[in-house]
């Protein structure tokens, strides 16, 4: 069973595909391409005892295990640089180019272990965001892209502003402090900066107000 190509695929093109010289085509990651040596032109290596018969059944396993390996090595090493949803780990391993089967034992292996957790990252980011100055439609907007649904996103930052007594619409305030709002074109753009931000118009035209009395 020999390697006639080895190309690059998948949506961000990180995944490998690999046709063999029997007509098999096999997508699967770069950690496992270089870890089985199926470079072009290489004859798969299997084990002693497989059988030439058997090569296809041998050739599974050794995939699979090796997928799973480098599946939980790459797993870990995201989550060790940074905090990640199981929405956001599941798509990175999927353009890595891991099988789905695997990439669930993984993602339950990492929640099991508390590794990743949507409520905790869905707290400390409305937190962080919030403090940054972002408004709740821009904070809900980002927890979206990242799998987190509207309504866990509302609930966390409704139970943040309540337990942090947090002012809102101080920190809209403070968002347009540098604009002269007695100026029309000014308060103009201090209106398109707090939309923009994520404070709703209620937020906005009371920061306004205020900022001005």
């Amino acid at each position: 069973m020999k390697v006639v190509s080895v190309s690059d695929t998948g949506a961000k093109r990180r995944a490998k595909q690999i046709i063999f010289d029997n007509g098999t085509e096999l997508t699967t990651s770069k950690a496992v391409v270089k870890a089985l040596r199926l470079e072009e032109g290489a004859e798969v290596q299997f084990p002693d005892g497989c059988e030439t018969t058997q090569e296809s059944e041998c050739f599974k396993e050794i995939l699979e295990s090796t997928s799973a390996e480098q599946c939980k090595k790459r797993a870990l090493a995201l989550i060790a640089h940074r905090d990640y949803t199981v929405y956001e780990l599941r798509q990175r391993l999927r353009w890595d180019g891991y099988p789905q089967g695997i990439i669930d034992g993984i993602i339950t292996h990492v929640t099991e272990l508390d590794l990743v957790n949507d409520e905790r990252y869905v707290n400390r980011f409305c937190e962080s965001r919030l403090n940054a100055g972002y408004g709740p439609y821009v904070i809900k907007k980002k927890l979206a892209l990242k799998g987190i649904g509207e309504d866990i996103a509302h609930a966390a930052i409704d139970t943040y502003i309540e337990e942090e007594e947090f002012d809102i619409d101080a920190r809209a305030r403070l968002c347009i402090e540098r604009f002269d709002l007695e100026d029309h074109k000014q308060r103009q753009r201090a209106l398109r900066r707090l939309i923009s931000r994520g404070f709703d118009y209620e937020v906005a035209r009371r920061a306004m107000s205020r900022s001005v009395g």
